[in-house]
């Protein structure tokens, strides 16, 4: 199956979420049902994310892999996250510390930057990290890093 470069950076999006410890597994399952109710062929990988039992965390990452892999370190996809973030952050989906542990993986796994957004985006990650670590209070880093943000449409 080709997939879709929506379906992909969702996938990468639920992939990213699953591994810092989000529980994606029946948000996964929801949005694989999703497209298998909208598709005339949906694809083995859509349904076989759709049927992973909600336990196999393994099989749950594996599926989101495969599907994601189209879009991986690609500017689209970065720029996709990046929306996405800014949008969770701001309805407040994520709490501050989820989106410090979002931001640390996407760091070394798959985003595709310039170098003055590289410089900006380490500045930002590393208050973060400071905030969470050292002083416990995210809040100033994360609208810090909501700024950086706000150019991603």
């Amino acid at each position: 199956m080709e997939v879709a470069g929506d379906v992909a950076v969702e996938a990468q999006y639920l992939l990213l979420g699953e591994l810092i410890g989000l529980d994606n597994a029946k948000r996964a399952e929801r949005w694989a049902d999703e497209l298998i109710a909208n598709s005339e062929a949906p694809g083995i990988e859509v349904i076989e994310l759709s049927t992973i039992s909600s336990g196999d965390r393994k099989g749950l990452i594996a599926a989101l892999e495969a599907l994601g892999r189209p879009v991986r370190n690609s500017r689209r996809l970065t720029d996709a996250l990046m929306v996405r973030l800014r949008d969770e952050m701001a309805s407040a989906a994520l709490a501050p510390r989820q989106v410090a542990e979002m931001l640390y993986y996407f760091r070394g796994q798959c985003l595709v930057l310039t170098p003055a957004e590289q410089a900006e985006f380490s500045i930002a990650t590393d208050k973060l990290e400071v905030a969470d670590r050292y002083t416990g209070n995210l809040e100033q880093a994360t609208n810090e890093f909501s700024t950086f943000l706000a150019r991603y449409r």
